[in-house]
């Protein structure tokens, strides 16, 4: 179980270097009932000047989830301030009809001293990849969760070749925004200042009621409701096989991607650290 030798991770690979980019391209696009996200934002994400709220982005989904049979949305919870956190599973017809059984093989392959040898290599053959990605974790790193919307409307309506077999070997398990709070404040802060010469000054306030900024610092001790939410669905409730946790640099503008420098901490497992290398590589290779 150490080596990323088994089925759904290497497709996880592949797939994960595909979902990232792909977003950003044109596609080919069926179902043409299933609304883009400027039909229901007024906006494409990602224009100049405009920045979408937890609000429109919950209404966003919704509307997606009513008009797409791959598309599903789960609220998993509250904010601190009472907001709904919700997820978006995309994956085909057929695999959402089966996801309890994909979901029950992955938790059995990530406890790995159940299943034998062969066990495995049967499970992870049946199984699907399960790709985490979330967006929005620092509020003030708002592309990532602009972005969001357009990756779903992607992943739900591409009539690719390519696009059709990640919907079909991968469960995409998306969470457009964990800190919506931050959100709300940042886009209603932005939206008072913008074209006035404060349009680039900072917040007079935090983005999260208890924890500031830093609000990934608190894995460790899982003190907030949305830490609390996220790490029960990561370790008990989906198991992926990839977590994609997005952050947004700023100056200068880059690209960080793994495989990341010396030294790894000991304590991780170099089958994990290894295949986070193997993401890296898709990445790039994609890329280039």
């Amino acid at each position: 179980m150490h080596a990323p030798t088994y089925g759904p991770r290497a497709i996880a690979c592949r797939a994960l270097a595909v979902l990232l980019i792909a977003a950003s391209h044109p596609a080919l696009l069926g179902g043409q009932s299933v609304p883009h996200p400027r039909d229901v934002l007024g906006f494409t994400p990602g224009d100049d000047y405009q920045l979408a709220d937890y609000g429109q982005m919950q209404e966003y989904f919704r509307r997606l989830d009513a008009a797409s049979g791959r598309v599903r949305l789960d609220l998993v919870g509250k904010s601190t301030e009472g907001r709904d956190l919700f997820i978006a599973v995309i994956t085909s017809e057929e695999n959402h009809r089966r996801l309890d059984r994909y979901r029950e093989i992955a938790k059995r392959l990530a406890m790995a001293r159940e299943p034998t040898e062969t066990e495995a290599q049967a499970l992870a053959r049946e199984g699907k990849a399960i790709v985490w990605i979330d967006s929005g974790l620092h509020a003030l790193e708002t592309a990532h969760a602009q972005h969001a919307l357009l990756l779903a409307h992607r992943v739900a309506t591409d009539e690719s070749e390519e696009m059709r077999r990640i919907r079909d070997n991968v469960i995409l398990v998306l969470m457009p925004c964990v800190e919506p709070d931050g959100l709300e404040r940042v886009a209603d802060w932005y939206r008072r200042t913008v074209r006035t010469p404060y349009q680039d000054s900072p917040m007079p306030w935090w983005f999260n009621k208890y924890v500031g900024y830093d609000n990934n610092r608190d894995y460790f001790m899982l003190t907030q409701v949305e830490t609390q939410a996220v790490s029960r669905l990561l370790y008990f409730e989906w198991l992926p096989q990839i977590v994609y946790n997005q952050h947004q640099g700023f100056y200068p503008s880059r690209i960080f991607v793994p495989p990341f420098p010396d030294p790894f901490n000991p304590n991780i497992d170099a089958g994990v650290v290894r295949g986070i290398e193997l993401v890296g590589a898709a990445i790039q290779h994609r890329f280039e």
